[in-house]
């Protein structure tokens, strides 16, 4: 499936049901002092901070706390999920393909 002119990687399964923090997409810079927290999808996707191809970023000083997906959904109803729907999981931070992230003064660290 398809949607007018949308990026079919970004569109496919869309059902509404994502959440995002934020989100990067086909750009470049730097990126800093970001706080993102709170991140709640009811029966979706979580992303605390996405990152779609193309995008040639540098990241600093970033913080994302508490990102849940599906919180109201049952285990019995997630796992009977079919495409478009997919069984929710939350992550802090979403890479795609075909980007270049690097960290401007440090490491990443992983919690």
């Amino acid at each position: 499936p398809k949607l007018t002119t949308e990026d079919l990687d970004i569109s496919y399964g869309y059902t509404a049901t994502r959440a995002h923090g934020m989100v990067i997409d086909y750009t470049s810079g730097d990126y800093k002092d970001i706080h993102i927290e709170n991140v709640e999808s009811w029966r979706g996707e979580a992303n605390g901070l996405t990152i779609y191809k193309e995008s040639y970023i540098n990241l600093q000083s970033v913080l994302i706390r508490n990102v849940n997906a599906g919180t109201k959904l049952d285990k019995e109803t997630a796992e009977q999920l079919v495409l478009p729907n997919l069984v929710p999981r939350a992550c802090a931070v979403d890479i795609h393909d075909d980007t270049v992230v690097t960290f401007v003064d440090g490491e990443d660290i992983d919690n």
